[in-house]
């Protein structure tokens, strides 16, 4: 009986699925199944899907009508047929790194919801490194509250025990919900006894197919830019590589937001559960909030300040900016417009959260 359950949801990313697909079959975990829920899923896809099911008999299609969003309320009823232990999902258009598996069950060991940090690759060679330890209070509450800070499903694996004890699973969620997996993690840390394993290791490559410049791809584009990655997902050091010349900036503002920050950055990474450590360390993972080790480097280390400056002057109302922080800010005024608005739209939440009223105005931003 295969061990763990990979869900995998497309729609019309018919090409991209040969890449993701054989980021999974390369896994070091072997014991796995796969199911492909086929989202109304259009001939071309499904025609790629037979050429892929007829070669491994690890994975099978369930095709379904379009639902109203990206299918979610095709997973419940496979997961509950499912005997598998533990479950985990793989977009159609990512990657795994070979060990994603061997990770994830390891994380899940003594947890039932598990998270990497998410790692996402931008078209302009750019990236960013969203770690996050979802144990503390603070984010166990944001995330029932429905605040959109988890890691993705890519990053995400569960016991599919724990998600059987739950009152309901997935569903469509309301648009005005946000995010439809962080609609669904919140029905998970709504349950007091749920026990919440992070790493801030990165095991699974996000190339996110709604950034502007990836709209207007076609599907053999889109497989020519997985394609390169696919071949070096064995490369030794690449997953530390990555993460080395990755952005933490805006992960750090939210994280900062939520928790509070102390009176120093330092003190601001260990009120968000963080251990942080010289790059050349390794990662290590962190149960029910415990402090979660994370390496980083000296430019890192800059974008964790430059995020406490920011939320410290919000705290206070504090016009007196770093010279660090005006200079960002006048170079990069995008940037933090958008950080600004993310916090003012989920503003409710982080007083819930963190008691604070972070409907303020941010420093320097009209």
């Amino acid at each position: 009986m295969p061990d763990i359950l990979i869900l995998c949801p497309t729609h019309d990313h018919a090409d991209t699925l040969f890449a993701a697909i054989a980021s999974a079959q390369a896994q070091t975990l072997s014991n796995w199944e796969m199911v492909v829920l086929c989202d109304g899923c259009p001939a071309r896809t499904q025609t790629v899907l037979e050429a892929i099911t007829q070669r491994d008999g690890r994975i099978s299609t369930v095709r379904f009508p379009k639902s109203e969003r990206f299918g979610e309320n095709h997973r419940d009823p496979v997961i509950r047929q499912s005997r598998a232990r533990i479950v985990c999902q793989l977009s159609d258009d990512d990657l795994w790194l070979p060990d994603h598996l061997a990770v994830m069950t390891q994380l899940l060991e003594h947890a039932d919801w598990a998270n990497q940090a998410p790692l996402r690759l931008q078209p302009d060679g750019q990236s960013d490194w969203w770690p996050v330890n979802m144990g503390t209070p603070q984010m166990k509450r944001s995330q029932a509250a429905g605040i959109p800070l988890s890691a993705g499903p890519n990053f995400v694996a569960y016991r599919r025990e724990a998600y059987l004890d739950l009152p309901e699973g997935w569903t469509c969620a309301p648009r005005e919900a946000g995010p439809s997996d962080s609609y669904m993690w919140a029905k998970f840390f709504r349950q007091p006894e749920l026990r919440i394993a992070s790493t801030a290791r990165t095991t699974a490559l996000k190339l996110p197919s709604q950034v502007e410049a990836r709209k207007s791809l076609t599907p053999e584009q889109r497989l020519s830019e997985l394609t390169p990655w696919l071949a070096r997902l064995s490369e030794p050091g690449l997953e530390r590589n990555l993460q080395a010349s990755a952005s933490i900036l805006q992960r750090m503002v939210r994280l900062f937001a939520v928790h509070g920050v102390g009176e120093t950055a330092g003190q601001s990474a260990v009120k968000a559960g963080l251990e942080i450590v010289d790059a050349r360390q390794l990662a290590r993972p962190a149960l029910q909030g415990a402090p979660m080790r994370l390496p980083l480097n000296e430019d890192q280390g800059a974008e964790m300040t430059l995020a406490h400056d920011f939320i410290r002057a919000r705290e206070t109302g504090d016009a007196m900016l770093s010279a660090q922080l005006r200079e960002d800010l006048r170079q990069r005024p995008g940037f933090w417009t958008g950080e600004t608005r993310f916090l003012e739209r989920w503003g409710a939440g982080f007083r819930q959260t963190a008691g604070e009223d972070w409907l303020a105005p941010s420093p320097g931003i009209a």
